[in-house]
């Protein structure tokens, strides 16, 4: 006798320099994250004949895509002009409808709100929401995308239950002290719909993680 596997949340994989988007689908990714720079007023898409390649093809093969626009940073008075033309750009390369775009600068989304024709918009936060589907509706946002480490159990149930989905991401860099699978285990325990991961290594322990559930008698 087999028990039903324990859902797993979706895996993005960030791709790396040279990284390509076969090369997530072979190591099993659900979709995949890209960053976009913005810099002295001017929005830059990094590759941006390779990023219109990318959702061409993710759209071939059914990926979902995250792009992730901008960091902490004050961008000022040019805020809305930003957030316009990342919006104008990248709703013109909007080859498939499952792509997200999302950043930590709330006025940033506040902007888009109004420009981004078809386009879905995430809010990053790196510390936790009171009331985060509520905030994200009022920007306009459709889902919430909370570093994993401040991911709860009660905050994923509270947007779940007003239709928001919850995507966490990770730190994966050597100064921060927690190891990304600790990170990725953490998100997974709270019951987020999605993990945006660098490390390929948890694609394999969360399908071992499915096989074994499913095997227990």
């Amino acid at each position: 006798m087999t028990t039903p596997a324990t859902p797993r949340p979706a895996s993005y994989l960030r791709l790396p320099a040279g990284g390509t988007l076969a090369d997530a689908v072979a190591l099993g990714a659900d979709g995949v994250s890209c960053e976009l720079s913005i810099r002295d007023e001017r929005t830059v898409l990094a590759g941006d004949t390779g990023l219109e390649a990318l959702l061409i093809d993710a759209a071939r093969r059914g990926v979902r895509v995250e792009l992730v626009a901008g960091g902490q940073v004050d961008f000022g008075d040019q805020a809305s002009l930003i957030a316009a033309s990342v919006a104008t750009l990248v709703s013109a390369r909007l080859i498939t409808p499952d792509v997200r775009l999302t950043s930590l600068d709330h006025r940033a989304l506040t902007a888009i709100g109004g420009n981004a024709v078809g386009l879905r918009l995430g809010l990053r936060h790196v510390a936790a929401l009171h009331r985060g589907a509520q905030y994200a509706a009022l920007l306009n946002a459709s889902s919430l995308h909370p570093l994993a480490g401040v991911t709860t159990r009660e905050d994923v149930a509270e947007a779940t239950a007003e239709g928001i989905p919850v995507h966490a991401w990770t730190i994966p860099a050597s100064w921060w002290p927690i190891p990304e699978r600790d990170q990725y285990d953490r998100a997974c325990a709270a019951g987020v719909d999605a993990v945006t991961i660098s490390d390929p290594g948890l694609l394999r322990l969360r399908d071992a993680a499915g096989e074994a559930t499913e095997a227990r008698a």
